[in-house]
């Protein structure tokens, strides 16, 4: 088992695992943020990306998607957790906005402020707690910190947050948000996010490759034993 870290060092470790291919917040509109977040909920940054690309490359427009089936929206999501019910999320996203302005253009609602803006959002039926502290972050700056299942499980392994506390999204997300300053915000959650996809899986998580091992005090409990090597009896003389 590791020996306990103290958490601002844990959080230190956790921003050095950041990856260099995240978006820069201002990067995206408030409307292509929310079509982000979907993407980027419970996946690594290069997963999030490809995705959304592949949502502006294969279809005419956000209306074209709306309109489309679930299955064919899926394919954008190869390489994601349950690209069937990330379609139908933001399927489902896109008519709720649709229905509500006949458009997707939501610079009006940016332009009321965060809280507003949040309270409005969380309205759609596809608008969760990470895509809300998302918005909160990306968009307004706020020091919110986006929080998926797979950071949860992950920071409370980590000893982040205490096991209790890691069951709920908004419990540990406002854990989070006491112990990671504002700028260090984006390269948290992109360490911890591929720390959570690529080696701290929920069931036979890959600790002798994780970069984070010998920080993590849960980590002894995954390990494979350490072979013992047994000593050879040695040879008896043969009487003469």
């Amino acid at each position: 088992m590791a020996a306990t870290m103290s958490r601002p060092k844990l959080v230190s470790q956790v921003v050095e695992q950041a990856p260099e291919n995240d978006l820069t917040p201002g990067q995206l509109s408030l409307f292509e943020n929310l079509v982000y977040a979907i993407c980027r909920e419970d996946a690594e940054v290069n997963q999030a990306n490809a995705a959304f690309e592949q949502l502006k490359d294969r279809f005419f427009d956000f209306n074209e998607i709306r309109v489309s089936t679930s299955r064919e929206v899926a394919t954008c999501f190869e390489g994601c957790s349950e690209p069937r019910t990330r379609a139908l999320r933001l399927i489902s996203l896109l008519q709720d906005i649709f229905e509500a302005i006949f458009g997707f253009d939501l610079e009006s609602i940016a332009k009321k402020g965060a809280k507003p803006a949040q309270k409005q959002l969380s309205r759609y039926k596809s608008v969760n707690d990470f895509t809300l502290a998302w918005i909160g972050h990306r968009v307004f700056g706020e020091q919110t910190i986006p929080v998926d299942s797979g950071m949860r499980r992950c920071a409370g392994r980590l000893g982040l947050v205490e096991a209790e506390c890691a069951k709920d999204t908004e419990e540990t997300r406002v854990a989070l948000e006491g112990m990671v300053s504002k700028t260090k915000i984006d390269s948290f959650v992109g360490g911890l996010q591929m720390v959570a996809q690529k080696y701290c899986h929920e069931i036979l998580p890959d600790c002798t490759n994780c970069t984070l091992t010998k920080a993590c005090p849960e980590s002894g409990k995954f390990l494979p034993p350490v072979p013992v090597k047994v000593a050879k009896p040695k040879a008896s003389k043969k009487p003469r």
